[in-house]
């Protein structure tokens, strides 16, 4: 199927501003997760923390990824906004995801390598809690976006496509 038939298909009901929004949405998303994804060893590693203490940090957080992220899907199910269920979760991320990501990278100079270590891990587990909170809402929009299953299915792929075009942007 051509790329301009599938944008306007006629049996689709989200608006194509919509679609787009909804799009470019994910290329700032997985901006932000390049971003701390690519640069955080080196940057801690010009900090002067040993990176078996990073691994280890790492994998806590990753571990506990683990758990706030059900934890955070039930959170999501439970609280009920008055108008719409994704958006404001979306909203909040778009604060405070700059917020996390500021914090990480602007560590005090002076800090001893306990200190350090403990500015990494907080600013860390709060990035990826906000990362959550965007990630979750994110992938279950076409959900609420549509009831058709093939344009839900559409927004989802097409998602995915940005997704790896903002992917390319900031590698």
């Amino acid at each position: 199927m051509k790329l301009k038939q599938l944008l306007n298909n006629p049996n689709y009901s989200v608006p194509i501003k919509e679609r787009g929004s909804f799009w470019s949405y994910g290329i700032g998303m997985i901006f932000y997760y390049m971003i701390v994804g690519s640069y955080m060893n080196t940057y801690l590693l010009l900090q002067g923390i040993d990176l078996k203490k990073i691994a280890v940090i790492l994998l806590i957080v990753k571990a506990w990824d683990a758990i706030n992220d059900p934890l955070f899907a039930y959170i999501f199910d439970k609280i009920k906004f008055k108008k719409e269920k994704c958006l404001p979760w979306l909203r909040i991320a778009a604060f405070l995801m700059p917020l996390a990501c500021i914090g990480f990278f602007n560590m005090p100079l002076g800090l001893s390598e306990a200190g350090k270590l403990i500015w990494f891990t907080v600013f860390y587990v709060l990035w990826d809690a906000t990362y959550t909170i965007c990630d979750v809402p994110f992938f279950s929009m076409t959900t609420t976006m549509s009831t058709n299953m093939n344009e839900r299915n559409m927004l989802f792929s097409m998602a995915r496509v940005f997704h790896g075009g903002g992917n390319l942007l900031c590698t």
